[in-house]
């Protein structure tokens, strides 16, 4: 039988950044972060967050949704 055999790569490079209390407003590394790609057109986020972690962490999506109230930088998506 005939066929094509094809292949190819995809090199993606990326920042990793650590920090605590991301959604602190006294911690600057995300704003900064959020602040450095402008487009000019509304930037949007979404969290997906695994039920394991907000088991962990009960009060994430709340400092979210709080973080996200308090800046205009980008739009969080709500739930779907």
């Amino acid at each position: 039988m005939e066929h094509l055999h094809q292949s190819f790569t995809v090199k993606f490079e990326y920042n990793v950044y650590f920090t605590s209390g991301i959604f602190n407003s006294a911690n600057t590394l995300f704003s900064n972060f959020l602040n450095t790609a402008s487009t000019g057109a509304q930037r949007k986020i979404l969290f997906v967050i695994d039920q394991g972690v907000i088991d962990a962490h009960p009060g994430l999506t709340a400092q979210i949704k709080q973080y996200f109230a308090a800046t205009n930088a980008v739009q969080l998506v709500q739930d779907i």
